[in-house]
C-alpha cells in the first residue's frame, strides 16, 4: 500500500513513526534531512540507486537560459567543499539534450518498481 506524504520530510516522518515501511529520497534531500530533521535519527538507509540526473531546471519560453546557467555554476563553484558534501556531493550542473534526459530510466534495473 502506498502512503502519500506530500514531501520528502513527510516521507521521512512516516518511516520514523512506523506509518510507512520505506521511503525513497534523493541524495540532496537525505543529506539535508540527516542534518536538520530529528526524524532522521530514527531511520537508516538500506540502499542506494546509481546516480542519475535530478529534476530539470526550466526557464520561460523565449528566455535565454545561459545567464541563469552561468549564475548557478558560479554559485556551486563558490560553495565550500564541506557544504557541497552536506548537500549530497553537489558538484555542478550538466546540460543534457531533452532526448538524453528522457532516456534515463526511472529506476535502475536492480531496483524494480513495486506497488
Amino acid at each position: 500500500q502506498t502512503v502519500l506524504t506530500g514531501s520528502h520530510a513527510g516521507s521521512l516522518a512516516a518511516v520514523a513513526d512506523g506509518s510507512a515501511d520505506i521511503a525513497y529520497l534523493d541524495a540532496v534531500s537525505w543529506q539535508l534531512l540527516k542534518r536538520f530533521d530529528p526524524n532522521a535519527r530514527n531511520v537508516r538507509a538500506i540502499g542506494r540507486t546509481t546516480a542519475t540526473p535530478g529534476l530539470p531546471l526550466i526557464a520561460a519560453i523565449g528566455s535565454d537560459p545561459a545567464p541563469l546557467r552561468a549564475a548557478l555554476l558560479q554559485a556551486v563553484a563558490g560553495l565550500d567543499r564541506t557544504v557541497r558534501a552536506e548537500l549530497g556531493g553537489l558538484s555542478g550542473f550538466e546540460v543534457l539534450e531533452v532526448a538524453a534526459y528522457l532516456a534515463v530510466p526511472d529506476l535502475p534495473p536492480e531496483m524494480p518498481a513495486t506497488s
